[in-house]
């Protein structure tokens, strides 16, 4: 079901909205690069004498380095919102060819709807169903094996295994509730 999920949330993005996001960060951007010089011109030609000027100075230079900070986040969101809408674009047209593909293999199926299955004779759709018939659920099987290997430290060679007989398998339950067994 994860696969239909992400195929409905393909189908309901809406690239265009998310490329408009990105162009609005890019616009902004260009706003703040556009007061950059003033702000950077203030520096030198604002003269007057008093306790706060260096705060003034600290200020101005803060001020210029947020809207610095400012103009390159926004150039990277922009960037990336805009590279994310051009993928959300490939994506929705991918899905679309596969909805395509699928109904195409729908129709080429159709006509052998009524098939059955070689080896068991059982209809094709009877054998399309594994988890009403149970086959697509666990089968649990453990076992133990126990094996001692020695060896010779530095010495690759002299690796010595032992105690590697067969393993006991235990399958508690059967994989077919249709009592066909395994075969």
């Amino acid at each position: 079901m994860a696969y239909r999920d992400a195929v409905e949330y393909i189908e309901k993005m809406n690239p265009a909205h998310v490329r408009a996001v990105g162009e609005e960060c890019l616009r902004t951007k260009g706003i703040i690069r556009s007061a950059l010089p003033t702000l950077t011109g203030l520096a030198g030609k604002v003269e007057w004498r008093s306790d706060a000027r260096d705060l003034y100075e600290r200020r101005l230079t803060e001020t210029i380095d947020l809207a610095e900070g400012l103009h390159d986040g926004f150039d990277k969101a922009g960037t990336a919102i805009i590279d994310y809408a051009e993928a959300q674009e490939r994506a929705k047209q991918r899905v679309a060819e596969g909805i395509a593909a699928e109904s195409s293999l729908g129709n080429l199926i159709a006509p052998i709807a009524d098939a059955k299955d070689i080896a068991t004779g059982a209809p094709d759709n009877e054998n399309g169903r594994f988890s009403t018939l149970g086959w697509a659920k666990e089968f649990r099987t453990y076992g133990e094996l126990e094996r001692t290997v020695t060896w010779t430290i530095g010495d690759p060679n002299s690796v010595q295994v032992s105690g590697g007989g067969g393993t006991d398998r235990n399958a508690p339950g059967e994989d077919r509730t249709d009592g066909r067994n395994s075969g």
